[in-house]
């Protein structure tokens, strides 16, 4: 069997991360492995990631799933085959820079970059109108 996928997520329920674990055993034939951020939002992402404990799974408005050792193929197939009954969360790879920063910082600027692009597909879609 092929290596395992693995997910850094926050804001997800025990229950998400299941549904998940099955769209990715039923597409790539892989098994996944997730980690939860919650709670650990003041710890560095590289810390959290070196660690990997897999901490707490809680269902919180703002959902990240950070995709860690995907290919493009693979995480284009990923969001393809995210389960449709889960509410979208905002996906994101590491970088050599948001792995130094806290979890934190990672969220707020994941979120206000989520907001800008909405905005712009909001004003895009204006413009056509």
């Amino acid at each position: 069997m092929e290596e395992k996928f693995y997910f850094f997520v926050y804001g997800l329920s025990k229950d998400e991360v299941e549904r998940i674990k099955k769209a990715v055993k039923e597409e790539f034939n892989r098994e996944s492995e997730f980690i939860s951020g919650v709670g650990k939002e003041e710890i560095l992402v590289k810390h959290i990631l070196d660690d990997w404990e897999e901490g707490s799974f809680e269902d919180l408005e703002t959902k990240i799933i950070m995709l860690l050792n995907l290919d493009d193929n693979e995480i284009f197939r990923f969001l393809e085959i995210y389960p449709k009954e889960l509410k979208r969360p905002i996906f994101c790879t590491p970088t050599e820079n948001n792995i130094h920063w806290s979890l934190k910082e990672l969220i707020e600027d994941l979120v206000e970059e989520h907001r800008f692009f909405k905005e712009q597909q909001k004003n895009k879609e204006k413009g056509n109108n």
